[in-house]
């Protein structure tokens, strides 16, 4: 089955509230289920190809101390998945960073535009950030951090060429996170945020006329139907998330069980997320062969358009405590990363 065919495929399950009560400790010689939410349907993209393949791993390593098992939506969303892990409703779940309403802001710097197009490089140097003391103490404090996870690269689609700044003045373009309006408007275009469940109207009939998102993306909502164009060597940032563990629930492990969670959590399974997302992104260029023509900036205008992240950039670092030591590290990180690859 190809990407297109899954993206097409997704869908919820409804779990009723005995089935969530169901995967706990049982008695006396039963296997430990660790409840893991998703907020993810079952058979979204990222469950077949990312986060299940990583519970598969998990499950194998572990021999027979714990099964984790997925629980999809509504165990738990986006928006409440850091009090569900917290609170221990759930054992283990996946957080996004700018959804769940706590922010942590130093791993915001994956989110800075054009810094790597690698999820795999980013969710190493980031791990390494954090083993290093550079990331919000928050993160150890509140939950056991298992490993951060990231989606796919965004890139600008656009419904007309795009080879310099100046194709974008006064443009509309579909934008989501500050970094990135701020990286539109400094090239001239004039950052518009929308639902993305109406972005494929808004583009056919013009009321924007481009916007940055994943290649996945594009084949999950259709727009290479309402777009023709894409840039290729400019990606905009990544959105930072992580695996995370009730405390609690960690606690209860056997030393032979954190042992073998050990064996497939940390930089071992940031970097497995990251690499499979990658993967993702080069599959489902498939879905621009014919539809969308993607080119390179030439690498004058790639200066210019490098000088336009620079005011996000500056921001950021301002804003965050030790922000230039943080960017400095993880620009140092990614570029050993790629060059070991």
């Amino acid at each position: 089955m190809n990407v297109t065919t899954r993206l097409g495929r997704f869908g919820a399950c409804a779990l009723t509230a005995l089935s969530l009560m169901t995967a706990t400790t049982g008695g006396a010689g039963a296997q430990t289920v660790l409840r893991m939410a998703t907020a993810l349907p079952e058979n979204h993209l990222y469950m077949n190809e990312v986060y299940t393949p990583f519970i598969e791993r998990a499950n194998e390593a572990t021999a027979g101390q714990f099964t984790i098992q997925p629980f999809p939506p509504p165990f738990a969303t986006n928006t409440n998945m850091l009090d569900r892990v917290v609170s221990g409703v759930a054992d283990i779940g996946i957080i996004q960073m700018p959804a769940i309403g706590v922010p942590f802001p130093r791993t915001d710097v994956i989110g800075l535009p054009n810094l790597t197009s690698s999820s795999e490089a980013a969710m190493a140097a980031l791990w390494g950030l954090y083993e290093d003391g550079m990331l919000d103490a928050a993160l150890s404090e509140q939950f056991v951090l298992l490993g951060f996870v990231t989606a796919t690269a965004p890139r600008l689609f656009t419904r007309f060429p795009v080879h310099a700044a100046a194709d974008l003045q006064g443009r509309r373009i579909r934008i989501t996170g500050r970094a990135t309006s701020d990286v539109i408007e400094a090239l001239g275009g004039a950052p518009t945020s929308i639902s993305i469940t109406e972005v494929y109207q808004a583009l056919d009939r013009g009321v924007v006329e481009g916007l940055t998102t994943a290649i996945n993306a594009v084949a999950a909502f259709h727009f290479n139907e309402v777009v023709s164009y894409g840039v290729e060597n400019f990606a905009f940032g990544l959105v930072p998330g992580a695996v995370i563990m009730n405390r609690q629930s960690y606690d209860r492990l056997t030393d032979e069980g954190r042992a073998a969670l050990a064996e497939v959590t940390g930089l071992d399974l940031s970097v497995f997320i990251g690499r499979a997302m990658d993967e993702i992104d080069a599959e489902s260029r498939q879905v621009l062969v014919g539809a969308v023509e993607m080119t390179d900036l030439s690498p004058e205008e790639l200066a210019i358009w490098q000088a336009a992240t620079e005011p996000a950039i500056r921001n950021w670092v301002e804003s965050t405590d030790n922000g230039a030591a943080i960017l400095d590290s993880y620009r140092e990180r990614v570029a050993a990363y790629r060059r070991a690859e």
